[in-house]
């Protein structure tokens, strides 16, 4: 049997997978691994934190979860990059090459969302105008992203420069110092950066591309802290079969709850960062704190199974939660029925609504969805391999 530090430095050199703790058989001398079942739940938390979060009021639950729901994903994606396989990826196109299926999703969901734009709120609703085509292409084309979309672009572009940065293979200590160099890079830009509220034209042109840039830097810092955590991580909240870790990981949330009101308003969507240093403090608990929880409840099997169901799903349910099929599907079967519900009621029904369906369009059109990512992952390739 291995000792705790001797499967830190197996799943740290075949990150993503760790022998399974009940029994470590072997199928013709190779040892049988499992996704890290922590990682998924925390990612199901986080993206039922998302669809919380955008169905409900500004207060204090609503300032709880922004201040740490879009660093849980990025402090887990650096989570499970391979360290192995940094040593295979020296330049830039080798490592968009190697995450081109997000790439894919990028660019498929955002042609989907320019046809609806275009097809319902231009032509039959007619609340928008040929405007908002304009804008949806320039979104996509700087990256900004088009609504929930600008987490998939920014993580694209946030993983190609962390990876570039990490196979390196610098020094512990100047990691750090180019985090820190990022953060203070970020907070300066916050500084001066002008609300996007009431913007228009050539504001607008200026401002997309320059948010996106800033946000990708912000993604950057975030993934690299969890790559270089993951350690930590691993030894005291996965590995560990004791409580005591991952009941000290998860109290950190506490300190979110404490302090979210001092970071004002928080949407890395438009870079509104609010007292950023809070904020970027707050980003980092809250993440360690969900996979402290996360481990709390694979090591006590309550509810883990429906967790790792959303957070496997957790990209697709990403980009149909709140825009194109389902804004407003609550309300319109609340008026439909004619029910009548207190405020917490209204909000508590929307997400369930919102829940219930995100399950059936996952049974109904995830693999269906898949498919066609691969094809179009695999145009890409063709493309790169010419």
């Amino acid at each position: 049997m291995m000792n705790v530090f001797e499967k830190i430095l197996a799943i740290t050199t075949n990150c993503g997978d760790i022998p399974n703790r009940k029994q470590e058989s072997q199928r013709k001398g190779l040892k049988i691994q499992r996704r890290v079942e922590e990682f998924d739940v925390a990612k199901g938390i986080g993206i039922l934190l998302v669809v919380i979060g955008h169905n409900i009021p500004q207060g204090s639950l609503h300032e709880f979860i922004y201040s740490f729901h879009m660093a849980l994903f990025l402090v887990v994606s650096g989570l499970v990059i391979k360290h192995e396989s940094l040593m295979n990826l020296k330049t830039v196109r080798q490592i968009a090459f190697k995450n081109r299926k997000m790439l894919a999703y990028f660019l498929f969901y955002s042609l989907i969302y320019i046809l609806f734009d275009l097809v319902v709120r231009v032509l039959l609703l007619k609340s928008a105008s040929l405007h908002l085509i304009f804008w949806d292409f320039y979104q996509t084309v700087t990256f900004f992203g088009i609504s929930v979309l600008w987490f998939i672009s920014a993580l694209f572009l946030a993983k190609v420069l962390a990876i570039r940065i990490l196979v390196n293979e610098f020094r512990l200590s100047i990691n750090v110092l180019i985090i820190l160099i990022i953060l203070i890079v970020i907070g300066g830009v916050n500084y001066i950066m002008p609300s996007y509220v009431g913007m228009s034209g050539l504001k607008l042109v200026g401002y997309y591309p320059v948010v996106a840039i800033t946000r990708t830097l912000l993604m950057v810092a975030f993934l690299m802290m969890g790559y270089l955590l993951r350690p930590v991580i691993l030894f005291f909240v996965i590995l560990n079969k004791s409580y005591v870790g991952a009941v000290l990981c998860a109290s950190l949330l506490v300190l979110n709850a404490l302090f979210s009101p001092y970071t004002g308003t928080v949407d890395y969507h438009y870079l509104l960062l609010g007292n950023v240093p809070v904020t970027l403090v707050l980003g980092l608990t809250g993440s360690i704190g969900v996979l402290g929880l996360s481990s709390l409840i694979v090591k006590a099997s309550v509810g883990a199974k429906a967790f790792v169901f959303f957070g496997k799903n957790s990209l697709f349910v990403m980009v149909t939660h709140e825009y194109f099929l389902l804004y407003g599907t609550g309300n319109l079967l609340i008026r439909w029925f004619h029910l009548s519900m207190t405020g917490t009621e209204m909000y508590v029904f929307r997400i369930v609504v919102l829940l219930v369906i995100e399950i059936f369009l996952v049974w109904l059109l995830s693999a269906k969805m898949e498919s066609l990512i691969t094809k179009i992952t695999n145009k890409i390739s063709a493309l790169y391999t010419r």
